[in-house]
């Protein structure tokens, strides 16, 4: 049984890392030791799964909840909408097929390929700002 309440204990934690970032630095200890005290009370492998797929699941909306109105995600989905239009640019540049070939379309596909860097360094530092 000391396994099977370890499992549930380090997959509890793993599904609290998945939280936004302040939230979960507000709540993270408090969830694990209220879910770490629910486990130790628990004799058989059904007492520890019954409570513990509660607690699965109420993390999972919780999750869900908290990264919706997390500025974090909003940020994520600007940059994937700006990057994916310059990509989208890219492939109708590809697309006009001007005679002779296009000469832009290896520039916005570099400019692509090079962005991403950015927007992820971007999303980053917006994140770490949060904390």
């Amino acid at each position: 049984m000391t396994r099977l309440r370890r499992a549930a204990i380090t997959l509890h934690a793993g599904f609290v890392s998945v939280l936004p970032g302040e939230f979960r630095c507000r709540y993270r200890a408090e969830m694990q030791l209220d879910f770490a005290d629910d486990m130790n009370m628990c004799v058989t492998a059904v007492e520890i799964g019954v409570p513990a797929a509660r607690a699965y699941g109420d993390l999972v909306v919780s999750a869900v909840r908290e990264w919706r109105s997390s500025e974090g995600l909003r940020l994520l989905i600007y940059a994937g909408l700006a990057h994916a239009g310059i990509w989208l640019i890219g492939v109708a540049v590809a697309a006009w097929e001007w005679p002779g070939g296009s000469r832009l379309y290896p520039v916005v596909v570099t400019f692509a390929v090079l962005s991403a860097p950015g927007i992820a360094v971007a999303v980053w530092r917006q994140r770490l700002a949060a904390r």
